[in-house]
């Protein structure tokens, strides 16, 4: 996955950064929503008590941040609420047929695309004022720390982030009769790339070799019979055949198990000597 953060420094990975990578390939939506439910959770972790403290106990935090759509007050109380939301993601092509390789041997083609879109954070509380504030404030620390989020994984995000006027919540809250709830939308866009390969089936993978020995066209390879096989040069003392294809040391008396022919200019053959291949 390609990174738009320069990371110079050794970073040891844990279990949970494996766990996520995984999930990454498996469901990138899902793990887009996880990684910046983590980190708006882990953003109030750090704020002091009395500043709007988060815990993972639901009866112990200041502020409930969580996906669950829509929110169910009666279960939080007055205190504020933020959960995440997606809009409709888009496929974008990035050129012919989006193949960023092939294989010529096995056929298979590589695709990568860019998957854009937006994930909103509906930042809700019974004040306006409380609703826009707590809106702003994770806006701007999403800007501020995106490298964060891009080290997930992630290509981009954290830009051009939007924050929208309070308005009633409407459908965020469940049982909200009254319009007593106001949510201020925080939208931010991301883009992920997505790379993918498909092999077609039935594609040989490996290629069959063939070796042929034309020294042996009829009979096959000579068994080996513990003797020093006979090796062709022109001093041979063993020069048979030698007048008759003008090279000395060659046996031809086995006609169609080797053949060979001397060399020849514009057709015609060349009489070579023994005794001018002997002194060479």
């Amino acid at each position: 996955m390609p990174l738009k953060v320069n990371r110079t420094d050794p970073v040891v990975y844990t279990q949970q950064d494996v766990d996520n990578l995984q999930l990454m390939r498996t469901s990138p939506i899902l793990h887009l929503r996880t990684v910046l439910l983590q980190f708006v959770q882990g953003l109030f972790w750090y704020m002091p008590r009395g500043n709007y403290h988060w815990e993972p106990n639901v009866t112990e935090t200041e502020i409930v941040i969580t996906d669950e759509s829509p929110i169910k007050v009666k279960d939080y109380g007055t205190r504020p609420c933020m959960t995440i939301t997606r809009s409709s993601i888009v496929l974008s092509s990035l050129g012919l047929d989006d193949m960023a390789g092939f294989d010529m041997q096995t056929g298979t083609k590589k695709k990568s695309v860019i998957v854009p879109g937006n994930m909103t954070i509906n930042c809700c509380s019974r004040e306006p004022i409380e609703s826009e504030n707590l809106a702003f404030f994770v806006a701007e620390h999403l800007w501020l720390l995106r490298d964060v989020l891009q080290r997930k994984s992630i290509y981009q995000i954290g830009q051009n982030i939007g924050v929208g006027a309070p308005s009633p919540a409407g459908s965020i809250v469940a049982a909200d009769q009254g319009d007593e709830w106001t949510a201020t939308s925080v939208v931010i866009p991301f883009q992920l790339v997505r790379t993918g390969a498909a092999t077609p089936l039935g594609q040989k993978v490996a290629k069959f070799i063939e070796m042929s020995l034309h020294r042996y066209p009829t009979d096959g390879p000579a068994q080996y019979d513990g003797t020093t096989p006979e090796v062709f040069h022109p001093t041979s003392t063993q020069q048979r055949g030698a007048s008759e294809l003008g090279q000395p040391g060659v046996d031809v008396s086995q006609e169609g198990k080797l053949r060979l022919r001397p060399p020849r200019i514009r057709g015609r053959p060349i009489p070579l000597s023994g005794s001018g291949m002997g002194e060479s």
